[in-house]
């Protein structure tokens, strides 16, 4: 049976939706903002810089030499109970490898799709030396090491992958998009999870294709709203799309529920098993260019209005 992996794109959002009947708006409006701010460091659960001592900004998840060099990175891995997301397991992750991946490097524009504008290509692994470390009982971990960044594809925002592997032969593999050092907190779902919503909605994930979970938010803030009635879509994805609602994960035509959450089954991957995919969604500035791996669910935020 093919090695079934996983991606995660995590984020600490509100699961209340704005202006909508079944969560009313927050007394502060201010919450509900409709700007996006691609360069904000947010992603992984990363915070913004939360301490400054004589110019220079300390991150909470980051060690430090005394001349302010940064020589480890920090965080912890749990897992949601089901999907949609919502509370999270702090247990049953230890023993996971979280390891760094390759970035994506240059190749001529008119070698990119021209669907994501966008000229990178992830190179294969082989040869790559990746930064390595195993959870702890809790989740909890320690990269040997600060990954190297690069400008996220689309975005004005730097950022990098981690890939946490499960310790079970055959499972799961969950790969983060990583906007910021800081307070690293990943969250994922096993293998049986996914694969059980898509059960569920008569749906069936081909093992050579991809999933894509997405967040649909205001913004880019940490504690952006939820955005309801919002339908996502990838190019050349083969099955419907599934979108929260009253009693879980289902196909409803008028999209994203109070949760604005979306899964995307079945979505094609470049031959080189490791690539990017154009997303789109309804009142969304532009489309999304997000990483996907055969076998994988690749997790992403979209800001609509």
């Amino acid at each position: 049976m093919a090695r079934r992996h996983l991606l995660v794109f995590t984020l600490g959002a509100s699961l209340a939706a704005c202006g909508s009947g079944d969560a009313p708006p927050p007394p502060n409006s201010a919450r509900c903002i409709t700007t996006c701010d691609a360069s904000f460091a947010l992603g992984g659960g990363g915070r913004p810089p939360v301490g400054i001592d004589g110019g220079a900004v300390t991150e909470a998840g980051i060690d430090a030499t005394a001349d302010g060099r940064a020589t480890t990175v920090s965080g912890t891995l749990r897992l949601f109970r089901d999907l949609p997301p919502g509370n999270s397991v702090p247990m049953s992750v230890g023993g996971w490898t979280v390891a760094t991946l390759p970035l994506f490097v240059p190749v001529d524009a008119g070698a990119a799709d021209a669907d994501v504008d966008a000229d990178v290509v992830a190179p294969a692994d082989a040869g790559f030396d990746a930064l390595t470390a195993l959870t702890g009982p809790l989740g909890d971990f320690t990269l040997p090491g600060v990954p190297d960044r690069q400008t996220l594809p689309g975005e004005t925002a730097t950022g990098y992958w981690l890939l946490a592997t499960s310790p079970a032969m055959g499972r799961i593999s969950s790969l983060f998009t990583v906007r910021s050092t800081a307070d690293l907190a990943l969250e994922t779902v096993t293998d049986d999870t996914a694969r059980t919503v898509l059960s569920a909605a008569g749906l069936v994930q081909a093992d050579d294709r991809a999933m894509i979970a997405v967040f649909v938010r205001q913004s880019t803030t940490r504690d952006a709203l939820p955005v309801q009635g919002v339908n996502v879509e990838a190019d050349g994805q083969s099955s419907a799309s599934l979108y929260d609602g009253i009693s879980g994960m289902e196909i409803s035509e008028t999209g994203t529920g109070r949760l604005g959450f979306a899964l995307l089954p079945n979505v094609p991957v470049p031959a080189s098993g490791d690539g990017l995919v154009s997303v789109s969604a309804d009142r969304a500035a532009r489309p999304y260019a997000v990483r996907v791996r055969r076998g994988t669910l690749s997790w992403m935020l979209i800001v609509s209005i």
